[in-house]
């Protein structure tokens, strides 16, 4: 039993994410899945490796590759915990198949067990793949495949402890939510806070590179004392200690057990302990008739708040930038050095036009749209039935990404302007590349998800993360915009102002956005016509 219910919550995670278009239709998400992972790889590959063999190199010569292996497996873990905390508390906690699965006669502790085996090959996908990149990054340094292998024993236990925390905090959030009456802003404060720490950490670290190798080696004793069983990770790859390596693995094994032991004895009265509410008077009043966008625009609004979850996985770039403007504000330092990755900045109009081109990277980091249409799910004729024409509708939708996207653009602009006496001359520079990017995003979510939607869901936020067309979007707008600097940096820097060149890719945007909005009024719509949940 407990194998048939695993592989059915493992498929349940995976399904839904295309329409009924047959087995052609299949065969065509297959391509462009493999392709887009493709892309994700060759995008990513390169610094992650450079930054991985830096790292490395700078302990080599020492004898101090231990101290390599802790600081990745922390750096592992850390991101591991903030990758999957609100996955863990969606499916542990919040999601929609628990009371159905508690109603059958199924021991309350196999249907824990299943759940957190699931979580445990989720975030086993993506300690694997950040071990990747650090062992490539490691090799090239010098170092063993020995050490790698022993690396890959490993990691195959390091999700337990990642998930131990991850499932501590889940069940704090969910004791505290339902003891809350604003339950979703609370969960939309703490993202908030936890992608802020993320964005942090990710420039902090490569800012100051040499610091943290430097002081590597007394973080690492450090760790001995404090957190044993990552001390014990690094020493059991270097020397290939199977004594550290066992005491490992109870490291990672026990406090997991411990852990599900005392969730088992309340899961039950978690899941079916009814949430805190507000009492609320409700009040007949007179609507005002309002502009059909309008009216779809502020519907998709008013769902989206109400879903604190799917704004941090699709709002990454939105958040992202109201973090920029605090870093203008407080450190401006900071704030220079991260203009410095797209080249040396020499005067101000220079650093004007990065600051342009940044902001381009965060309206396409926004993926609103391509998950828009999937989070209607099983209401998806609800939409259908209104007296709207299918493209309004899905105009309306990359509108209300538009605005969303581009409103946190506006905020940074201003604060730059203030913070660096920017002439009003300059405006048209800091508001026309971002917005075109913005509907560009808009109108390519809309399309990919029109193409490979995700109406089967057993909550909000697995339509967005196992959503083909969110994934793809991701892929496209990072290989776009990575492309797009590369040619600059590469052939057109001598020839071309980087002020020239922002405005070249508006119109590139604008006339690729032009092409979608024929394809959404089009074929989009007429799919979506057809289009049964």
């Amino acid at each position: 039993m407990f194998k048939s219910l695993f592989w059915i919550q493992w498929k349940g995670i995976f399904a839904g994410s295309t329409s009924k278009q047959g087995k052609t239709g299949k065969n065509t998400q297959t391509v462009i899945a493999v392709i887009a992972i493709v892309v994700f790889f060759i995008s990513f590959s390169i610094p992650a490796i450079m930054f991985f063999r830096t790292m490395f190199s700078g302990l080599a010569d020492q004898g101090l590759e231990w101290v390599f292996w802790v600081m990745v497996g922390f750096m592992s873990v850390f991101m591991g915990v903030l990758s999957s905390v609100f996955s863990t508390y969606q499916v542990l906690f919040s999601a929609r198949d628990s009371e159905l699965l508690l109603s059958l006669p199924i021991p309350p502790k196999m249907i824990l067990g299943v759940k957190v085996l699931t979580l445990y090959f989720l975030n086993l996908i993506t300690q694997l793949v950040f071990l990747f990149y650090a062992s490539v990054g490691f090799l090239r340094g010098g170092g063993s495949a020995g050490s790698v292998f022993f690396a890959l024993l490993c990691f195959l236990f390091l999700p337990l402890f990642a998930q131990t925390f991850g499932i501590f905090l889940a069940a704090l959030i969910s004791f505290i939510a339902r003891h809350i009456p604003f339950k979703n802003f609370f969960i939309f404060i703490i993202s908030l806070a936890g992608m802020g720490g993320y964005y942090y950490f990710v420039i902090v670290l490569s800012d100051r590179m040499g610091e943290l190798i430097q002081a590597g080696i007394v973080l690492a004793e450090a760790f001995s004392r404090w957190i044993p069983p990552l001390y014990l990770l690094g020493t059991a790859i270097q020397y290939r200690s199977i004594t550290a390596f066992l005491q490992y693995i109870l490291w990672m094994v026990l406090p997991l057990a411990i852990v599900f032991g005392v969730l088992s004895l309340f899961f039950r009265k978690l899941m079916t302990k009814k949430e805190a509410t507000i009492r609320v008077a409700y009040k007949g009043k007179v609507e005002k008739r309002k502009p059909l966008y309008m009216a779809l625009v502020e519907r998709e609004v008013r769902r989206l708040m109400s879903l604190p979850m799917v704004v941090l996985n699709t709002c990454l770039g939105a958040i992202a930038a109201v973090f920029l403007a605090g870093v203008i504000i407080v450190r401006r330092d900071l704030f220079l050095t991260l203009l410095a990755e797209f080249g040396e900045i020499i005067d101000p109009t220079m650093m004007h036009a990065a600051a342009s081109v940044m902001l381009m990277f965060l309206t396409m980091a926004n993926s609103l749209s391509a998950s828009s249409l999937s989070l209607e799910g099983q209401q998806l004729w609800n939409l259908k039935s209104l007296p709207i024409k299918s493209k309004d509708i899905l105009l309306s939708k990359a509108l209300y990404a538009f605005t969303l996207a581009y409103a946190p653009t506006l905020l940074v602009v201003a604060v730059y302007m203030v913070s660096f006496s920017v002439p009003l001359k300059m405006l048209p520079l800091f508001l026309l590349p971002p917005a075109s990017a913005a509907v560009f995003s808009s109108l390519l979510g809309v399309w990919l998800n029109v193409a490979f939607p995700k109406l089967e869901w057993s909550n909000e936020t697995v339509a967005v993360k196992q959503g083909m067309s969110v994934f793809l979007h991701m892929m496209v707008s990072l290989a776009l915009m990575a492309g797009f600097v590369f040619i600059y940096l590469k052939y057109l820097m001598k020839n071309m102002s980087l002020v020239s060149y922002a405005y070249v890719l508006s119109a590139v945007f604008l006339s690729l956005s032009a092409f979608l909005y024929v394809l959404v009024v089009t074929k989009s719509a007429e799919k979506f016509h057809q289009m049964d949940a």
